[in-house]
């Protein structure tokens, strides 16, 4: 029978201080999640939902201008006094 020289252990990257392609794999997932929350936020809020809306309910609705100014369009607060 052939003697099989033994084969050299490989270890893992992550292993031995390097980084693995699961610790790349998850960086790339999490910038990729908070570009997509931006780009939504964005979306959501200068091109499309609350602008569209808003321009018709201006032209519709005495005072809703004013009431836009002072309320925030997405998340609870207070009511802006200031402006």
């Amino acid at each position: 029978m052939p003697r099989v020289a033994p084969q050299p252990a490989v270890e893992h990257p992550a292993a031995v201080g390097g980084l693995g392609l699961e610790a790349i794999e998850l960086m790339i997932a999490d910038c990729v999640e908070s570009e997509s929350k931006a780009l939504m936020t964005l979306l959501l809020m200068r091109v499309s939902g609350v602008t569209l809306l808003e321009d018709g309910l201006k032209a519709s609705k005495p005072g809703y201008r004013d009431y836009i100014a002072r309320t925030p369009a997405f998340l609870p607060w207070f009511p802006r006094t200031w402006r």
